[in-house]
């Protein structure tokens, strides 16, 4: 998922804050750690990147890819760093996964210095996210409306006011959020689908689904979807609310 999904949005986040050499930067909710590595070479050697995430797995896998940055097991809404610790902070496609959402948007707000920056991506409705939608239909579809809801979580935050609303909530001042559409990659419609039940849903939900119900979505997405798809793969749309801000 990272490389077919996560990967446009890293290098559009840290260009909006503008990393500086020998800051201090914390990526949030930091995953396998795209966006600290990439920010690594902005800060150079008299700076310091740091990935917070309460995955373990998603950590080791983080460490194997590069183990010079400091990943960090924790709770999103209990850093466990001092106040004014960073100069910036980012957050990629993380805060809507998290269940008490201003809490961790506090935390970013103490743990940031005066004056520092933040940075965070959320996804907008599911009707900007054509093959996330197709999904949702297709596990409707043969699994029922419990299955679909599955597919909501991660595309709450269908308009830019409850962003807005929810970042000044926490402490922020100078709130802009830009909604943007960026074309995402997959070889196929299947492996579109496989990455984003096994790495999404059934990580998320702990849901198993047979290869013989895998299959099916595929087909549906599959067929969906081929206006996506050409001799170069399936490039699909997706919509973001992109959110700067400063302390």
């Amino acid at each position: 998922m990272v490389p077919g999904i996560f990967g446009p949005w890293s290098a559009d986040l840290l260009e909006r804050v503008n990393l500086q050499p020998g800051e201090h930067f914390l990526d949030v909710a930091c995953g396998t750690g795209i966006v600290s590595r990439q920010a690594a070479p902005f800060v150079g050697d008299t700076g310091r990147v740091v990935g917070l995430d309460m995955n373990a797995g998603m950590l080791d896998k983080a460490r194997s890819l590069d183990a010079s940055i400091d990943w960090r097991e924790g709770d999103a809404t209990d850093m466990p760093f001092s106040d004014q610790e960073f100069d910036v902070v980012v957050c990629h496609h993380g805060i809507q996964q998290i269940p008490d959402r201003l809490s961790s948007v506090a935390e970013m707000h103490r743990v940031l210095q005066p004056g520092g920056r933040l940075a965070a991506a959320m996804w907008c409705s599911i009707e900007g996210s054509p093959g996330y939608l197709s999904l949702r239909r297709a596990l409707e579809r043969h699994l029922g409306v419990s299955a679909a809801e599955a597919m909501d979580q991660p595309f709450c935050f269908g308009e830019s006011g409850p962003v807005q609303a929810l970042l000044e909530a926490g402490g922020f001042r100078d709130v802009h959020v830009q909604r943007v559409s960026k074309m995402t990659h997959f070889a196929s419609p299947e492996e579109f689908t496989r990455a984003i039940l096994i790495g999404g849903v059934m990580r998320r939900t702990g849901t198993q689904f047979s290869e013989e119900t895998i299959q099916l979505l595929i087909d549906d997405v599959s067929a969906d979807l081929q206006s996506y798809v050409s001799s170069d793969g399936m490039s699909v749309p997706m919509e973001a609310h992109l959110a700067t801000a400063r302390k």
